[in-house]
């Protein structure tokens, strides 16, 4: 698993060549957003990979995206989100704690919220600050050509250092972002599918009743 995360850190800042029609950051970021937007409901399997100060990896965990309008639903072995649009029940699964908020469309979180956040970089309340062009490189597990965003937080105390969201150049859907944490540790989420799928009811985005009885539960609604 290191010598993959080099090889991926080596790809991705090794450029094909100069290329004089690079197209604006903005422009590659509105196509993705558009792109994500085209289906009313979609899923998207992912793998993070957390390596640290010392290039160790320190874990690994695949999960699972499904998003709808301002409906989402995330599950991965330490945390569980369900949101219906009106509320979040966020589910801290090794501590068995459950918390209800109400949901802010304005907000959305990269850890949370995968599809919402990768649509909002290029809205006018996005939380970093673009390059003026986006970089062609190639994918070296697909081999695949993709445009490459280096991104900056806008505020200097943000939780994140840099992020980069590489786009797959044919489709724009995204396809790996990495993003480097004030504490130095460094974070890959390889997107391993995203396809869209048929409508889900509400329900689907609300915690099941029933799974609460176990669970210490804060309701902050």
């Amino acid at each position: 698993m290191g010598r993959l995360l080099l090889a991926l850190s080596l790809f991705f800042y090794s450029f094909l060549g100069a290329n004089p029609v690079n197209p604006e950051s903005g422009e590659v970021l509105a196509k993705m957003a558009s792109a994500l937007k085209s289906n009313k409901a979609m899923e998207l399997k992912f793998r993070m990979t957390a390596v640290g100060v010392d290039g160790s990896v320190e874990g690994s965990f695949s999960g699972i995206v499904q998003a709808q309008g301002y409906a989402f639903k995330l599950v991965n072995p330490d945390l569980e989100v369900f949101c219906d649009g009106v509320s979040k029940w966020i589910l801290n699964v090794a501590e068995g704690e459950l918390t209800i908020f109400p949901n802010d469309t304005t907000q959305v979180d990269l850890v949370e919220n995968p599809v919402g956040f990768l649509s909002s970089l290029n809205s006018s309340n996005s939380q970093f600050k673009q390059p003026a062009k986006a970089q062609l490189i190639r994918n070296p597990l697909s081999g695949r050509e993709i445009w490459s965003v280096d991104l900056t937080p806008k505020n200097r105390y943000a939780a994140y250092k840099s992020l980069t969201v590489c786009i797959d150049k044919e489709s724009f859907l995204p396809s790996v972002l990495m993003y480097r944490s004030n504490d130095g540790n460094s974070y890959t989420i390889t997107i391993e599918s995203i396809k869209p799928t048929p409508v889900w009811p509400l329900s689907f985005f609300q915690f099941p009743a029933e799974r609460t009885n176990s669970l210490n539960v804060t309701d902050l609604r």
